[in-house]
């Protein structure tokens, strides 16, 4: 009797765990993940490439502005911001088609 006891009490307690992980399943899509895509929803990544080991550029759109940023090992650097829409509309074409070949002439690009 004792055995089945034992059995009942692993059972039922596996079965609340269960219920108590679909409860915060549930939570978790209903009231946290709608806010996090508010946060995440206006950010786009145009391009990154690497400089050398430690240093890369990403040009990065946010919210309808391009930032390009500089990343090293411990920091961020906001090389550039961008607010035009003619400039971004042609920074978002010239990196459409572009290959990765011509990854250094961006820099020409930029001091226009």
């Amino acid at each position: 009797m004792e055995f089945y006891k034992s059995i009942l009490f692993y059972f039922f307690f596996s079965l609340i765990f269960i219920v108590i992980i679909f409860i915060l399943n549930w939570f978790l899509k209903k009231y946290l993940f709608p806010k996090f895509l508010l946060y995440t929803q206006g950010i786009k990544i145009i391009k990154s490439f690497y400089i050398d080991k430690k240093f890369r550029i990403i040009i990065v759109e946010i919210f309808e502005k391009i930032y390009i940023l500089g990343i090293g090992e411990k920091d961020v650097i906001i090389l550039e911001k961008i607010e035009n829409k003619e400039e971004i509309e042609k920074i978002k074409d010239k990196f459409e088609r572009q290959d990765e070949k011509e990854i250094k002439n961006v820099f020409k690009f930029f001091k226009k």
